[in-house]
Order: C-alpha cells, then structure tokens, then sequence
C-alpha cells in the first residue's frame, strides 16, 4: 500500500507540476495585442496558484487514516522530526487554500471576459489584481478549514492500537513520526464550509456563463467564423474547468461524508490518501484543458514538441559524427533559428474579440 500511495502522490506532483509549466509557456507565446495583454494575465496567475499547488503538496506529502472516530494526518516530510502542531496547521491550511484559489479562478476568467466582450471594457492592471482577490477571498474559509483540521497531535496510544490493527507496510506512520488528528465532532463545521465555498463560487460562474452565452447569441450574426470559433472554444474551456473540481472533489467529499454518517466508529483503518491525491489533480485539469481545447495553444504546443525533436535529433546526429568546430557553430545557429521561431507571436492571427 505505501509503495501504491508513493507512485500516486509522484504521479500527481508531476503532472500538476508539468500541466502548469506547460499551460504557462503557452499562455506567454500567445500573449498576444496590447488589447487581451491584462486578459492573459490573468491566465498567468491561474496556473501561478496551480504550480504553488503542486509545491506544497509535494512538499507536504499528506498521508489519511480514519480510525476509531479519529481523522489522522501524516505528512510524510515533516512527521519524522517534532514539529510543532502550528507547522501541520499552516501546511495543510495553504494546501487547501491554494488548490481552491485554483478552483475558483474560472468563475474571475469568466468575469474577465464577460467585462471585455458584453461590456465592451479593457482590463487594467487594476482590474486584474481586484478581480485577483475574488478567488482569494472565496478560498480563505478553506484556509481556516485545514487550519482547524489539525486538531493536536495523535496520542501514542491511538497510534499503537492503529498499527495493531493494520497489516505491516500499510502505511508510513509509526511510532517515530508525528501525526496530527481530527475528531469528528466538528465535521459538520467542515462539510458546511466546503459547501459555503463551492455554492458561492458557482453563483458567481452560473451568472455570469449565462449572461455571457447570451451575449454572445445575440451578436452572433455579426461575427466571423474564426471569432466564433474562439467564443466556442472558449466557453467549453470555461465549462469544463468550472465543472472538473465539482466531479473531483466531489468523490472525497461525498466518501468521508458517507463514511462519517454510515459509520462513524472505524474499528479498521481506512486509508484515505488516494482519495486526497484526487483534489490534487484539479490544477492540471485546469492546466490541460487550457492546452487542449484551444485549437490555438495546441498549435503552439505542437511547435514545441517539432523543436525539441529537432534540436535532438540535430545534436545526436553531430555526436555520432564526432564533430566538434561544426556542431559549435551550427549549435549557435540552431539556437537562434529557434529563438525566431519560438518567440514568433501570433498577434498577427489574433482577430478582435467583438468583431
């Protein structure tokens, strides 16, 4: 089971690292006109809140184990040394905090371009960093949640029974690392601010997703296929990444949900972590969805893959040569054709979004 849960939690860092890095590239060779510049900004700090994400939970390395009425969290990098209860407090709460400011961000993107097409406005630095804290403030009362989760630290006798009662190799705690714990007491304050959190958020992009289609219905006449086009795939961008945490998150939550009302005294450990992983992987969601469904980033990605294969497939043929004066020079030059290449902009593609 630790080798399992291991191969998961690698999984997941790497992909929510990689999706991230990669949907920043994109965003930055599509930066685009002066017009959509504050616009993709925006973008920038998503998948930003996306890669901190990924850090931390790499960082914490966050191990679930229900047992007997206790919620028990171990972090794998920090449990084996007597941390204080404030460090798993402050860990789990950014975690939580940071992932959920990634969630939200569809709801300030689609506020973004409903501003920019339906009223006809242009984002300002201003605007940006205003409409910034509205993911913010919504993900703040999950802050509080992680904070409050950490409840204090495992006693040893809970800790002793758990691993009597678990086959050997199960799982990474034992009795030289810390873990903190949660009692199901204050469940309830749990679930109804996670519910708080996704019901407030999900006004916000019914709202205005709506409001946006209709716009868009109604000067549809006047547009031209290519901004048809990009209106269409970016509404199923939109769609799919305010829906994609609803369906994620949703598989933990309704599980603990039903283990705490089905049963709320485990006599057996259950080991939640590859359910947690599952939250984890809502930023490269997002992140892949931006690359995938946007006919104009994968072009921009394909351009990059034809770069590196190239550039490999240059420098191997070289090697094997056993040149050396040549594959210099020829290096350099290589490396500026694909610094024209790579920093080509595709202002020139982009139409205006209201034409």
């Amino acid at each position: 089971m630790e080798t399992v849960n291991f191969v998961i939690y690698v999984s997941s860092v790497t992909l929510n690292l990689s999706s991230c890095i990669v949907a920043i590239y994109i965003n930055w060779k599509t930066y685009g006109t002066d017009y959509d510049r504050e616009y993709k900004k925006l973008i920038f700090v998503q998948f930003s809140f996306g890669f901190l994400s990924g850090i931390i939970n790499g960082i914490s390395r966050c191990e679930i184990v229900l047992y007997r009425n206790y919620l028990i969290f171990h972090y794998g990098y920090f449990s084996c040394y007597q941390q204080s209860l404030i460090l798993y407090k402050i860990t789990f709460g950014l975690y939580l905090l940071i992932t959920d400011i990634d969630i939200a961000f569809p709801s300030v993107v689609l506020l973004s371009r409903y501003i920019i097409c339906c009223k006809s406005a242009h984002l300002t630095l201003k605007k940006v960093i205003l409409l910034t804290f509205v993911p913010i403030s919504l993900s703040l009362i999950t802050f509080y949640n992680g904070y409050m989760i950490n409840h204090k630290i495992t006693p040893v006798s809970v800790v002793i029974n758990l691993l009597k009662d678990s086959p050997s190799g199960e799982h990474l705690v034992n009795l030289k690392t810390t873990t903190t714990f949660f009692v199901f007491v204050k469940y309830i304050i749990c679930i109804t601010i996670i519910t708080s959190y996704f019901i407030s958020n999900y006004i916000i992009i019914f709202i205005f997703y709506f409001k946006y289609k209709k716009y868009m219905e109604v000067t549809s006449p006047i547009m031209s296929e290519r901004t048809k086009k990009m209106q269409k795939e970016f509404s199923k961008i939109i769609l799919f990444q305010s829906l994609a945490p609803v369906g994620l998150c949703s598989i933990p939550i309704l599980s603990y949900i039903g283990f705490f009302f089905f049963n709320s005294e485990f006599s057996k450990p259950f080991y939640g972590t590859t359910i947690l992983q599952v939250l984890s992987l809502v930023p490269s969601v997002n992140a892949l969805l931006f690359i995938f469904m946007s006919s104009k980033n994968r072009e921009v990605l394909l351009r990059l893959f034809n770069i590196i294969i190239i550039y490999y497939d240059c420098k191997n043929k070289f090697n094997n040569n056993n040149t050396f004066g040549i594959w210099k020079f020829l290096k350099k030059k290589f490396r500026r054709c694909i610094k024209k290449i790579s920093f080509k902009k595709f202002s020139t593609n982009i139409e205006h979004i209201n034409e």
